[in-house]
């Protein structure tokens, strides 16, 4: 991945993180002001990309970054006033402005991902 990581406008649909074979579209639900994708490395220890997600319909945040492969390790900060909700299938759950999101597939290694 190159320093300069550039996030695209994506799909708001479908939501989570979708691989297409050359990257990966990331959508999600939040009543939020601004939401930033977070990339780690391999062990998840390090955080070695902040992006915020470009494009907000039907209060879908979404984006698209090229490159990247099945298992990146990611994670969500939602910005918004108060006591903001999130929405990830249907369930919702506070997000304080200090903290970061973090989805790991279900998917066990190795297995096929929705493209």
């Amino acid at each position: 991945m190159t320093e300069k990581l550039r996030v695209w406008p994506g799909e708001p649909h479908p939501r989570g993180a979708t691989w297409d074979g050359k990257g990966g579209n990331f959508a999600l639900s939040a009543h939020a002001e601004r939401v930033e994708l977070c990339l780690f490395g391999e062990r998840g220890r390090r955080e070695l990309h902040r992006r915020t997600l470009p494009e907000y319909t039907n209060r879908i945040w979404h984006g698209y970054v090229s490159d990247l492969r099945p298992g990146q390790l990611y994670g969500y900060r939602v910005h918004a006033r108060g006591a903001a909700q999130a929405l990830r299938g249907g369930d919702a759950f506070p997000f304080p402005a200090h903290s970061l999101a973090l989805f790991v597939s279900r998917r066990p290694a190795g297995a096929p991902v929705r493209a």
